[in-house]
C-alpha cells in the first residue's frame, strides 16, 4: 500500500478498491497513505512556493533555487526507485516477468 501511494501507478479508487478486496486494516491503510503521499505533497508545495518566487521576482537566485530543488526531488526518487528494487531484489522479491528461470514447456506440451 505505501508504495502505491509514493509511485502512483494506478487511480486511487482501483487502489482503495484492491486494498479493500485484499482486507488490509484500517489502521495500515491510513499510515500508508499518510506516509506515502506525504513525500509527494511536501514535494508540489515546495516547488510550487518556489515557482511562484521566481515568477514573481525572477532573479538567478530564485531560479537557481528552483532548478536545485527540482533536481533534488528527482534524485530522491531515483534514489528511492534503487532503493526499493535493490532491496526487493535482495528479499527475492524481484517481479521479473521474463522468462529465462522458467523450464522450457515446450516438451510438456500435449498434442
Amino acid at each position: 500500500m505505501l508504495f502505491a501511494r509514493i509511485v502512483p501507478l494506478a487511480p486511487f479508487a482501483v487502489v482503495n478498491m484492491v486494498a479493500g478486496a485484499c482486507q488490509i486494516r484500517l489502521s495500515d491503510f491510513l499510515l500508508a497513505t499518510a506516509l506515502g503521499m506525504s513525500p509527494g505533497i511536501f514535494m508540489i508545495v515546495v516547488l510550487q512556493d518556489q515557482l511562484g518566487r521566481t515568477l514573481s521576482d525572477p532573479t538567478i537566485g530564485t531560479i537557481a533555487l528552483l532548478i536545485a530543488l527540482a533536481v533534488f526531488f528527482a534524485l530522491l526518487g531515483a534514489g528511492f526507485y534503487r532503493w526499493y528494487t535493490h532491496r526487493s531484489s535482495a528479499r527475492g522479491l524481484n517481479l521479473d516477468l521474463r522468462t529465462r528461470d522458467r523450464p522450457n514447456d515446450a516438451h510438456h506440451s500435449v498434442v
